[in-house]
């Protein structure tokens, strides 16, 4: 599968890693994985690294993570960072910050790991 989502107990998040060509029904799953560890563990707050992914989800399916997300937006009270190259994916993650910000999830994009595990650790609840 190329998505993996493990918790990363001693950091206090959950550690979503995307490679490959994702199909949406992959990315829905891992999402209700990630759901199921955040509630598990309150707090955690998320770091998706998509650098090694391909493709990136269109309008339609940007729109249905946000509706997922939304439903159970206080399990996501730590943030989210997302970590991508420049490009595609880029656009349709910051597409996917706003429509989030507007539904109270705190989520930044980030091209660089660093500044992203840093970003999260200052929004850990």
């Amino acid at each position: 599968m190329p998505i993996t989502v493990e918790l990363e107990a001693r950091q206090h998040r959950v550690d979503v890693v995307a490679s490959g060509s994702l199909t949406q029904p992959e990315r829905l799953a891992a999402l209700a994985r990630c759901i199921e560890l955040l509630r598990a563990h309150r707090g955690a707050g998320v770091l998706f690294d998509a650098r090694a992914a391909d493709s990136a989800p269109s309008p339609e399916e940007n729109r249905e993570i946000m509706e997922a997300v939304s439903a159970v937006a206080s399990v996501f009270a730590s943030g989210v960072a997302i970590v991508l190259k420049q490009g595609v994916q880029y656009g349709m993650a910051r597409m996917l910050q706003a429509l989030l910000e507007r539904r109270n999830v705190a989520v930044a994009v980030f091209t660089d790991i660093t500044a992203a595990t840093s970003w999260l650790g200052a929004h850990n609840v």
